[in-house]
């Protein structure tokens, strides 16, 4: 299968999904998904600030990186844990916390393997839910599986110390 022309992955990101039955038929190629990752997450970093008169794109995007999720756990074999990593932090830069903790525990249920960029995702988002408990048990785990964590894993608790 070839990859998807960057017209129709503007028009597909630009119209939240809109055109998901010609994305469908591109599906089994997991570059084509990878692609629409990364048009996401470029497309996160041109939207307009909230509040200065423009209409706040955030929703939209964040229902297409779930139409891309659905896509992802549909495949077979199943992804890499990097592309969900790619797709939970673009979701993560729409500040959608929540929706990010629901994906992990529904990659984990898939029996992916996490890294410790995933769980430095996890972490973060409870951190930033005011569940730093929670974030610690992630940390816990890490430990616990053998995943050596980073200067990032630490960072996350520092901000929310004091």
């Amino acid at each position: 299968m070839g990859k998807l022309p960057s017209s129709f992955i503007l028009r597909s990101v630009a119209n939240a999904g809109s055109h998901l039955s010609n994305f469908h038929s591109f599906s089994s190629s997991s570059n084509t998904i990878a692609t629409h990752i990364e048009c996401l997450s470029k497309k996160l970093m041109s939207m307009p600030v909230r509040g200065k008169g423009k209409r706040d794109h955030r929703f939209d995007i964040v229902d297409h990186a779930l139409i891309l999720f659905n896509n992802l756990i549909e495949k077979y074999p199943k992804p890499s844990i990097v592309e969900f990593n790619k797709l939970l932090g673009a979701i993560v830069k729409t500040k959608h916390y929540a929706i990010v903790v629901s994906k992990y525990r529904q990659i984990e249920l898939l029996g992916a393997s996490h890294n410790v960029y995933s769980m430095n995702i996890l972490i973060n988002c409870f951190c930033q839910l005011g569940r730093i408990d929670f974030g610690f048990s992630v940390l816990g785990k890490m430990l616990k599986l053998g995943v050596e964590p980073s200067a990032v894993t630490f960072s996350n608790f520092d901000k929310w110390a004091l």
